[in-house]
């Protein structure tokens, strides 16, 4: 009778561990950066791909086997993560374990199949992922255990710090945590700056080419097609062979960091492209000592620029200093 309710006794803590996880409501996100890694809020390790396992081990940016990709499943905040380095899916197998006797235990993989999961925000910044079995992403052993190759197991909720996680992103040359709440408000202000962009500029290209200032503000909110149809034949790249050395670097200067905030892929690419092809030869005592500056500016833009061919119009223009 004492084994009894022992037993039932220890269910019972077992069910409620259980259904943790479902008494509270957490919101579940819908959005994640592209590119991802996943770090275990107890343990400040990483989750590694590792041999076909997924273990836990300090960050090193450069590993591409702890970084992961994010991909929507739908709009219901299901997402699948993708191994950078292994190319396989973040999934679940039960393996055997013990010298004597061989118990099946489960634990995180990779595979060719996906497992969809979802990411429940304990706060802006800390999550539990969730698999569709109901069971979360654990830190076998919790935060006690911690070492280098701990493994990462589905377990049942117990609100642990070792099944909570933070995701960190790169952004730009910055490496940052993703903080659900700031990271939408950003994604908003993006698409609003990219609906004016669409819009194209309430300047004209000739109405910039007489004013730096102007210059600035149409190189921000021009659209590709605008400036197509207002640079035939080459007005931009003809306007700046005229100008004074002096002016002609500086305006060059001035357009690079100002395309460079236009959304736009194809804008920057025709805008740098002009810029490659402008004479750039000779200039002065002045011009020659600003160029070092003048080139170093490009050479911080075009390690931030995404988009190839915009990208190789800009090494190109360095090439001309």
């Amino acid at each position: 009778m004492k084994k009894l309710i022992t037993l039932s006794v220890s269910l019972l803590f077992v069910l409620v561990g259980l259904s943790a996880l479902s008494a509270k409501n957490y919101s579940v996100i819908t959005e994640l950066p592209e590119k991802i890694f996943i770090k275990n809020a107890g343990t400040n390790m990483y989750m590694e791909a590792k041999n076909g396992e997924i273990k836990l081990y300090s960050i090193n940016r450069t590993n591409r086997d702890q970084q992961w990709s994010a991909h929507k499943n739908g709009s219901n905040g299901e997402f699948r993560l993708r191994n950078i380095g292994e190319g396989k899916y973040l999934n679940t197998k039960t393996i055997k374990t013990g010298k004597l006797i061989k118990k099946k235990h489960e634990i995180f993989a990779t595979d060719s199949r996906p497992e969809y999961v979802k990411f429940l925000m304990v706060n802006d910044s800390r999550f539990i992922i969730k698999l569709s079995n109901g069971k979360v992403a654990d830190a076998q052993g919790g935060v006690s255990k911690k070492k280098q190759g701990q493994a990462v197991i589905p377990y049942g909720h117990n609100n642990g710090s070792n099944q909570e996680w933070n995701i960190y992103y790169e952004d730009g040359n910055s490496y940052k945590l993703f903080n659900y709440a700031a990271y939408m408000r950003e994604k908003k202000a993006a698409s609003n700056e990219q609906n004016k962009s669409s819009q194209g500029s309430s300047t004209s290209l000739s109405q910039a080419l007489g004013s730096k200032y102007v210059m600035e503000t149409y190189m921000k909110t021009a659209n590709s097609s605008q400036f197509i149809n207002e640079n035939r034949g080459n007005v931009l790249l003809n306007h700046l062979n005229k100008m004074d050395a002096t002016e002609r670097f500086t305006m060059v200067d001035t357009i690079v960091k100002s395309a460079s905030d236009n959304r736009d892929n194809e804008l920057r690419y025709m805008v740098f492209d002009q810029l490659a092809q402008t004479n750039l030869s000779g200039g002065g005592f002045v011009v020659n000592l600003a160029k070092p500056g003048f080139k170093k500016n490009i050479q911080r833009i075009s390690n931030q620029e995404k988009y190839p061919k915009a990208k190789n119009a800009l090494e190109r223009l360095m090439n001309k200093y």
